[in-house]
């Protein structure tokens, strides 16, 4: 299958010395939802990882302008079997949750004040999560058959 027939995913974003600050593309990947991870900077350009280079087919790897001539560019590429190999972070969207909720953890069981306990039977089923501000705790069931 040709390389521009299977969907590509953003590895990495990178943002032009002379145009932007590392704390301008900081605020820019905050705003538009993307990895705030460590910089790497070099003579030309700041880049934001947003998955490992492993998880892609080396072959396939793209650099692209975004919004014309912002000065930022992301590189693209086929992941390998279809997925990049990302670690699963604790704070990242799964796509069954709320928008307005951080996925925190897959509870198994919570103690509860006064010595009672609140188990889980089937593991992976259920979210505990967050509101955005921290000050709410949410426990989700996934719908059967969703991921």
């Amino acid at each position: 299958m040709s390389d521009f027939k299977r969907s590509t995913q953003t590895q990495s974003i990178i943002f032009d010395r002379k145009k932007w600050t590392v704390e301008k593309a900081q605020k820019w990947l905050k705003d538009h939802k993307k990895k705030v991870s460590k910089v790497d900077t070099t003579a030309d350009y700041h880049r934001f990882r947003q998955l490992p280079a492993n998880g892609f087919d080396k072959t396939t790897f793209r650099t692209i302008p975004l919004g014309g001539a912002s000065g930022i560019k992301a590189i693209i590429a086929v992941p390998v079997d279809g997925k990049p190999k990302a670690k699963r972070n604790p704070a990242q969207k799964t796509p069954w949750l709320p928008a307005l909720l951080v996925d925190l953890a897959r509870p198994v069981s919570i103690d509860i004040e006064g010595g009672d306990q609140l188990k889980f039977p089937v593991a992976g089923r259920y979210s505990l999560a967050a509101n955005r501000s921290g000050t709410e705790l949410w426990i989700l069931s996934k719908k059967k058959g969703r991921t």
